[in-house]
């Protein structure tokens, strides 16, 4: 038996249908059939798995259900969990919002004797409270804050990304990812995608924010028995806590401070940076020329910067921008080598439909800033897109569907060079931000997602897909009709 045939049988069941008119609503026989619900066969696809819940009458929760454990029976527990918690950390990239309830809702009063260097902190009062003095003296003093949190604390997350926003303080972070190879329970969170996840609530929302991560147990070093792990430290004082954020101590003394300052700087020497800002044109393509050779990319829009010729590139950039005929010089070199790599190697581009709306509506791409550049005239886009259409006969440039339609126009993900993945969004002062990984076991769940994700209904057939470039075209040849 499998997870499917075991759900399958019941619902069967509990409906009173007859196997014999199941399997003939459905065209297969019933000795197929029959093995398909001993789990002596998987079904063969997911539109059998819908005609059943059609026949059955299933409901909605039913249907997600018997889906569910289709999919968990085609790829197996982990695949498929690997395969959740991958589109979970895709999406967040489009739903992070800390800032909605001010902190000062939680905060009450508790009185410091600045006599005093040490406080003992009770419950969860207390040390909130003491967090927001210490980071509004901070503030004040235009200080710098360093904290060893982990995101996955969600409540000391929620507070602190709070209290960060409304004090607009300068924060380095330090995070540990879990080095277990069964940091992974099926239906659960993994870990350290989830520490992933959780730290977009700092880089969207905080304008000066450093995050370095190093490995090590960290269920173990960071768990509700561990004694004040957690740290959050100023210049002047130093608070730490434990992981169900009740209790604490807060310390003023110089020394402590400064053995604090000490320890923190020596765990900074042995992190590596999760994520990187990236500031102006330049830089973001000298990244991105690093990264030239991915095999596959998700974004808000298809991968066509390889197909903008140099005439196209001398049209569009500005004339009055700073170093003009360097900035045409680098991007082309830059189109060149991504010609030369995604064209003609095996590279899939996953795209949104609204960002293929996006660029043949404006002649713009997203990723690049507006003021380098003029949108690309209504003509060169028909070209692009013409030259686009070999590739998605190909399978080459897929438009995904369902959630994938909400991606954020400034998110991409890619994986690179078998080592390599790739993510970046905006954060709240419209800096570019670049998370470049390479820790095998993420790699490998992510290749994994890449590698399954057409077996899920995320992606349009090819027919549909070859559907709305013709839609896209004709619309656009209709426009230059209409004005010549």
């Amino acid at each position: 038996m499998s997870t499917f045939s075991d759900q399958l049988k019941s619902y069967i069941d509990k409906k009173s249908a007859k196997i014999s008119a199941v399997s003939k609503y459905c065209g297969y026989d019933r000795s197929t059939f029959y093995k398909i619900l001993k789990g002596e066969r998987n079904p063969p696809s997911l539109s059998l798995v819908k005609q059943i819940c059609q026949f059955l009458n299933l409901t909605f929760d039913e249907t997600a259900n018997l889906t569910t454990t289709y999919y968990q029976t085609l790829l197996g527990e982990k695949t498929y969990w690997d395969f959740q918690n991958t589109m979970a950390l895709l999406l967040s990239f489009s739903t992070v919002d800390a800032t909605g309830i001010p902190f000062g809702q939680i905060r009450y009063e508790f009185d410091f004797e600045m006599s005093q260097t040490s406080y003992a902190l009770n419950n969860t009062i207390e040390l909130s409270n003491s967090l927001y003095h210490a980071l509004l003296k901070c503030a004040e003093g235009n200080q710098k804050v360093k904290m060893i949190l982990q995101p996955s604390q969600s409540l000391i997350n929620e507070s602190v990304v709070r209290l960060f926003t409304q004090l607009n303080l300068e924060v380095t972070h330090i995070l540990c990812l879990s080095n277990r190879d069964n940091d992974l329970v099926p239906g659960a969170d993994h870990y350290n995608i989830n520490c992933l996840k959780q730290t977009l609530n700092f880089l969207t929302n905080l304008q000066r924010y450093d995050v370095f991560y190093y490995y090590d147990d960290a269920q173990a070093r960071f768990n509700n028995h561990a004694l004040f792990p957690f740290l959050l430290l100023t210049t002047d004082s130093a608070i730490s806590f434990n992981a169900n954020f009740d209790s604490g101590i807060y310390y003023s003394s110089n020394d402590i401070v400064r053995l604090y300052n000490n320890h923190v700087d020596q765990l900074l020497s042995n992190c590596l940076p999760l994520y990187r800002t990236i500031s102006g044109i330049t830089e973001q393509y000298l990244v991105f020329r690093d990264l030239i050779n991915s095999f596959f990319v998700l974004e808000f829009e298809p991968c066509i910067t390889s197909f903008v010729t140099e005439q196209m590139l001398a049209n569009v950039i500005l004339h009055d921008i700073d170093d003009r005929e360097a900035t045409i010089n680098f991007l082309g070199d830059y189109i060149r080598r991504l010609n030369s790599t995604f064209i003609n190697q095996n590279s899939y581009s996953y795209f949104t439909l609204s960002g293929l709306l996006y660029f043949a509506h404006t002649g713009r791409i997203s990723i690049v800033p507006d003021d380098i550049y003029h949108p690309i005239n209504i003509q060169d886009r028909i070209e692009i897109l013409s030259n686009v259409l070999p590739y998605v006969k190909r399978g080459q440039f897929k438009i995904v569907k369902k959630e994938l339609e909400k991606l954020d126009s400034h998110f991409h993900f890619s994986l690179h060079n078998e080592t390599i993945a790739a993510l970046y969004v905006k954060n709240s002062k419209g800096n570019l931000m670049i998370s470049l990984l390479e820790e095998p076991k993420l790699f490998s769940i992510f290749k994994n997602f890449s590698m399954h994700i057409d077996i899920y209904d995320y992606v349009y057939s090819l027919e549909e897909t070859l559907q709305f470039f013709d839609d896209v075209l004709t619309e656009l040849k209709q426009m230059i009709t209409t004005t010549s």
